[in-house]
Formats: structure tokens, sequence, C-alpha cells
């Protein structure tokens, strides 16, 4: 079943926003028999994206609060792919049925489905959504990085309390129906040498091959959270990010980066100021050695969703503290940056994806 792109979506040619509403140790998977997407699918009169994921200009995924969508045809139509079998509401105090969701093209995705904190529910499809595996695995609530089909991390979180989020690593192989637990801090106990430190709000993790990977996050000190791994996510270095004059003294939150190649890539900080004015700037994080070093490049006020086609051409929306947007350009990485007439509705967004320009 095909349902409407929801009401008041803009019509930007090649653009697509959201507004969001509001220790090695094995563990293998359980994996029940693949279960179809009901066909027809169940009826839906209205929905709203908490996010989404483009693999081309007319492809893509969704999510709803309840609902696992896709596109053909660049957002002006979804259909209801969801399998069988799902919980009817998301657990209490979520958004959403699905905790994190990751698509890696057209016909590939996982999503998870949270049963507590120690346990959840991953749906996998290879097939765009036609049939799912629903594996049991060890976390509720993770965030996932796959460098291909096959290999994957899954950055489960173990808690928030404090200012603290202990958080485990797992990995998998094949695909996502087995999973390893290749590192973690136990709350309670020390930091061991190599882990990721118990205090902080992660952002998440990626992953650029088989080894070299990133953790991202938020502390409320002048410093930058951000972790590198270089043997598959088992032990994490902290990696110091030049600061932008005028920002030493800030509250700084970190985004996992974003990388184009064997060498280039992109990351976004926030520096918060509280009594300044104004109090919220952001900067992009420039490196073209593979993340062993980073450069900053110009401030800009405001927060920013963000999406760059490679490692020069992107694109910021950008919202100020006192209210309203504003889509600039850039095309050297970051250094200078360009307003784009836009007929974006003045309402906070969440997440902006550019497949072409």
């Amino acid at each position: 079943m095909h349902l409407p792109a929801p009401k008041g979506a803009p019509r930007l040619p090649a653009v697509l926003l959201c507004l969001l509403t509001v220790v090695a140790m094995g563990v293998a998977g359980c994996a029940a028999r693949p279960t179809a997407t009901p066909s027809p699918a169940s009826q839906l009169t209205s929905f709203h994206l908490t996010s989404f994921k483009m693999a081309s200009e007319t492809v893509g995924w969704g999510t709803s609060e309840t609902a696992i969508l896709r596109t053909t045809d660049g957002g002006a139509m979804w259909s209801d792919v969801t399998p069988s079998g799902l919980p009817s509401r998301p657990v209490a105090g979520r958004p959403s049925l699905f905790y994190s969701e990751h698509f890696l093209d057209a016909n590939a995705g996982l999503a998870i489905v949270p049963e507590g904190q120690d346990a959840g529910t991953l749906l996998i499809t290879s097939n765009a959504g036609r049939t799912w595996d629903k594996v049991a695995v060890p976390f509720g609530f993770a965030q996932f990085s796959f460098v291909d089909a096959r290999n994957g991390w899954a950055m489960a979180v173990r808690g928030v309390a404090d200012g603290q989020m202990p958080v485990d690593i797992y990995r998998t192989t094949d695909g996502g129906k087995s999973w390893a637990r290749v590192s973690g801090v136990d709350p309670g106990t020390p930091t061991p040498p190599g882990g990721l430190p118990i205090a902080g709000h992660k952002n998440g993790i990626v992953f650029h091959d088989l080894k070299t990977g990133w953790a991202a996050g938020f502390v409320p000190a002048a410093q930058s959270w951000l972790f590198i791994t270089r043997d598959a996510g088992r032990t994490w270095q902290r990696q110091d990010l030049p600061l932008p004059p005028g920002f030493e003294s800030s509250e700084i939150n970190v985004e996992p980066p974003r990388l184009f190649g064997a060498k280039d890539g992109i990351l976004l900080e926030a520096f918060y100021q509280p009594g300044q004015t104004p109090y919220l700037n952001s900067v992009f994080q420039v490196t073209h050695d593979g993340g062993e070093t980073w450069q900053a490049t110009t401030p800009f006020t405001g927060s920013a969703a963000y999406s760059f086609l490679d490692i020069a051409h992107g694109f910021a929306l950008t919202s100020q503290p006192s209210g309203g947007a504003s889509l600039l350009e850039t095309r050297d990485s970051g250094r200078t940056w360009t307003p784009v007439p836009t007929n974006i509705a003045d309402e906070p967004v969440g997440m902006l994806q550019i497949v072409s320009a």
C-alpha cells in the first residue's frame, strides 16, 4: 500500500527533509524464520517520519512511530514494509517503535526493536523489505555502523545517569545474524586502559574500514569527546581536535565523522557558551589523511543538519538560537558558505539529505 507524503513536506528538487517529533565475549544471535511483509499492507491513515535515508533520488527508506516505510518516487508516496508480529506501540518514553535503523542501500537494511536495555529484536532485510529476518540480540538500545553488507558494529547503551552513559561495542561479520562483544565497561568499575569512558553522552560510532572507527559524544566541559580505534573496536584512544579561536572554554558536542574515500572526511562540532551572545556556534572539522589529523574550518552561528555530496561540496541547514533557519552551501569543505534561497518552513529540522545538486 502506498501512503501519501506528510502534509507540508517541502518540495525541493533532490532534497529530503525530516521534521522530527520530538574482554571479548561471543554472543550468537537467534535468527527466526524470515517474516514476510503483510500484503496488502496494514492501513495507515496518517504518519510522521521519525527518520529517513535516501539511497538515490527516487528510492529511500523511512520510519514512523510504528512502521518501516519505503519510497520509490523521491518521497511523494511511501509503502509500509513493516514485518508482521511486532509490538503495537513503542517502549514507554520512546517516540518510535524502532530505536535505531541502518539502511545500507536500496534493498538492504536493519532496524532494532527494543525489549529492554539488554534485549531486542533486530530486523534484517536484503530484498527491499519483502521479507525480514528477526534476530534476538543482547541489547535493546544501539546505534549501528557497517562498512559492507556483512561487517558492522553496534554501540549498545547500558544506561544513562548523572552524566554517564556506559556502552558496549559489538561486532558482526555475517550481516547482523550474530554479534560478539569486543569491548565495554561495566557500570561501577574503572575504565580500563583503552576503554571508552563511562562519562559523557555518546552520539554514535562510525567505521571507515575493518579496523578503523570513531566514537563521538559530549561532556559538559571544554574538551572534544572523540575516540579512535585501530583494532576493530577492541581498544580506543582519545583524539584531540583543534579549536577555533574564541571557543577554548566552550562545552563541545562532537558528531561522528563522515568519510569520503580513503583519506577525506568531515565531522561537525557544536560549541555551547552559556551567558554569551550567540551562545551556540558550530564548525566543521576536515581531514585529508584518513582521520589521523583534523583542521577546523569557519564557524557559523547556530546548530545544523547537514549533507555533503563529497568532501568539498556540502549543505548545512542552520537553526538559530533565536529561531529561524537558513540553508547554506559550501564548495570548499566549509571554509566559506553561501546562502541558498529555499521554501523551508520556519520549523526545527532534524535531518537533511541532499542526493544531487
